[in-house]
C-alpha cells in the first residue's frame, strides 16, 4: 500500500519531464513563424487603415496634387522646349536641351515642398486618428511623387523627340545627354530612392502640425 503513493509520483515525474522534455524543442519553432505572423498582421492593419473612406480621400486628394504639379511643368515644359527647339536661332536645340535638364532638375527637387503642404490637409482630416494619418501621409506623398515626375517626364521627353537633332556638335552632345536624361529606364530607380525622403517629409508634416494643434487650440499664450 506504501508503494503504491511513490510508483504515481514517479510516474507523475515521468510525465512532467517528458512533456518539459517533448516541448523544449519546439520551442524555436514558433519565434520564426511568429515573425511572419507579425508581419502578416502588421501588412493588414496597414492595409485596413489604407483602405478607409478618410485615407482614401486624403490620399486621392495628395496624389492629385502631385499629379496637377506634374501636368503643369510637364505642359509648360512642353510648350517652351518645342518653341525653343522650332525658332530659327542657332542656339535653340541647344537651349531647349539645357531647359529640359533645369526643368526636371527642379520636378524632382520640388517633392518635399509639396509633401509639406500636402500633409497638413492629411493631419486635419485624420486628426482623430494618429497612426492612419501618419501612414496616409506617407504612402500618399511617396506615390504622388512617382506619378509627378512619370506625368513631367512624359511631356518632357515627348518634346525633346520631337525636337530633332540640332547641328553642332556641341549641340548635339547636349541634346543627347538631355535624351538619355529624361528616360523613364534610367530615372526609374532614382523616382524611387526619392520618393521615399518625399513620404518621410510628408510623415514629418504630419506629426509637426498634429503637435501644434492642441498648443493652439488650448487657449493658452499661442493666441494674440
Amino acid at each position: 500500500m506504501t508503494d503504491e503513493p511513490s510508483s504515481s509520483e514517479d510516474e507523475g515525474g515521468h510525465q512532467m519531464s517528458n512533456q518539459l522534455t517533448t516541448s523544449t524543442p519546439g520551442e524555436s519553432q514558433p519565434s520564426t513563424s511568429g515573425v511572419g505572423e507579425t508581419a502578416g498582421r502588421a501588412f493588414d492593419s496597414a492595409r485596413d487603415r489604407l483602405s478607409g473612406q478618410a485615407a482614401k480621400q486624403q490620399t486621392k486628394y495628395v496624389v492629385g496634387l502631385f499629379a496637377l504639379v506634374g501636368a503643369g511643368f510637364g505642359i509648360t515644359g512642353y510648350l517652351i522646349i518645342d518653341l525653343l527647339a522650332s525658332a530659327n536661332t542657332p542656339g535653340g536645340q541647344f537651349l531647349s536641351a539645357i531647359f529640359s535638364l533645369a526643368l526636371l532638375a527642379i520636378v524632382l527637387l520640388i517633392g518635399p515642398v509639396i509633401a509639406v503642404y500636402s500633409s497638413v490637409r492629411a493631419a486635419d482630416g485624420l486628426y482623430d486618428e494618429p497612426r492612419t494619418a501618419y501612414l496616409t501621409s506617407f504612402v500618399s506623398n511617396f506615390a504622388g511623387y512617382l506619378v509627378m515626375v512619370l506625368i513631367a517626364v512624359l511631356f518632357i521627353g515627348a518634346a525633346m523627340s520631337s525636337g530633332g537633332g540640332g547641328t553642332g556638335t556641341t549641340t548635339q552632345q547636349t541634346t543627347q545627354i538631355a535624351s538619355n536624361t529624361v528616360n523613364l529606364d534610367n530615372l526609374l530607380l532614382p523616382m524611387i530612392a526619392l520618393s521615399i525622403p518625399v513620404g518621410l517629409v510628408g510623415l514629418g508634416s504630419t506629426y509637426l502640425h498634429r503637435n501644434q494643434r492642441p498648443a493652439a487650440d488650448s487657449g493658452g499664450s499661442v493666441h494674440t
